[in-house]
C-alpha cells in the first residue's frame, strides 16, 4: 500500500510539474496582429540572438523622412535552423527588407518577423509566415 502511494504521489508531482512547464509556452502568433501584415525596408541597428526570443532592431523612415524603430522579435537562436543566419551575418547600418506582423493592440512600432532579406537573399523565414 505504501509503495502505491507513493508512486501516485511522484506521478501526481511529474504531471503537475510537466503542465506549469506547458503553460508557459505560449503562441508566437497569438500577440500578433494577421490582418495588418507589414512589408520594411530600413537599417539594423542591432540584434539581440537569445534564447527564448531574438530581436532585431530596425531604423526605417516614414512617410515623412523621419527615422522610427522597430522592435522585431524573431525566433530563438534554437530555432534556426536554416544555418544562413547567426550572430555574424548582419551588423549594424546593414540594410534588409523583412515581413511580418504588428503587435496588437500597440500604437509602438513592434511586431513578428516571417521573412528576413539581406542582398536579396532570404535569410531567415519565420514562424509568423504561419499566423
Amino acid at each position: 500500500m505504501r509503495n502505491r502511494l507513493r508512486k501516485a504521489a511522484i506521478i501526481l508531482c511529474l504531471v503537475l510539474a510537466g503542465s506549469s512547464v506547458a503553460s508557459a509556452h505560449h503562441s508566437f502568433c497569438s500577440g500578433l496582429d494577421s490582418s495588418k501584415p507589414f512589408l520594411l525596408t530600413g537599417k539594423v541597428a542591432r540584434i539581440e540572438l537569445r534564447n527564448p526570443h531574438s530581436y532585431l532592431f530596425l531604423d526605417v523612415k516614414n512617410a515623412n523622412g523621419t527615422v522610427e524603430q522597430w522592435v522585431l522579435h524573431v525566433v530563438a537562436v534554437s530555432s534556426m535552423r536554416s544555418g544562413l543566419w547567426n550572430k555574424d551575418t548582419l551588423k549594424a547600418g546593414d540594410e534588409v527588407t523583412v515581413r511580418g506582423f504588428p503587435a496588437k493592440g500597440s500604437d509602438e512600432k513592434r511586431g513578428g518577423l516571417s521573412e528576413v532579406v539581406f542582398k536579396g537573399k532570404t535569410l531567415f523565414e519565420g514562424i509568423a509566415r504561419n499566423c
